[in-house]
């Protein structure tokens, strides 16, 4: 007897789960983003104007994935080589070296300015998904800032921790 017909595709779990697509607050603050998004967007489609939307939308999350994951790696080497110029910079004890490391500082500033957005959001996501509801995730947070708040003790007038 041949049970094909009814034979079911047997999907093995590759143990790697597909993350849905989030926009990240911090890429509105780049020009490589921006210009990515204009030029998928300004490609005429002919056809119906939902499938047009729909079809722009997929090339969009496409291109935005490709160019994160290129820029993410480009920008936490970037911070490593600043950090190592800017140690090295401020080692040297030559003329004009300080106009050189206050220049590196900005550079660095901004660089971890844009990775602590993109931690920021990366928390609020995490927070908007676990910690409303009455889970481990939410009593872990709440400990933590109740242990980070608690007083332990104090110096008194003679110097005594009390």
């Amino acid at each position: 007897m041949d049970i094909s017909p009814f034979a079911r595709p047997c999907h093995l779990y590759s143990g790697r789960v597909k993350r849905r697509f989030h926009f990240e607050e911090c890429w509105a603050d780049e020009v490589e983003c921006s210009g990515l998004v204009k030029r998928v967007w300004d490609v005429e489609d002919v056809g119906h104007h939902m499938h047009d939307l729909v079809s722009k939308i997929r090339k969009c999350t496409d291109q935005l994935k490709v160019w994160y994951t290129r820029t993410k790696r480009d920008r936490q080497r970037e911070i490593l080589k600043k950090q190592v110029v800017l140690c090295e910079a401020s080692k040297s004890n030559q003329i004009g070296s300080w106009e050189n490391i206050r220049a590196l500082e900005r550079e660095l500033d901004v660089l971890l300015t844009k990775e602590e957005i993109f931690w920021h959001q990366q928390s609020r996501e995490n927070w908007l998904q676990w910690g409303d509801k009455n889970t481990k995730y939410f009593h872990v947070q709440a400990l933590s800032k109740r242990a980070r708040n608690t007083i332990k003790g104090i110096y008194d007038d003679n110097g005594m921790w009390k």
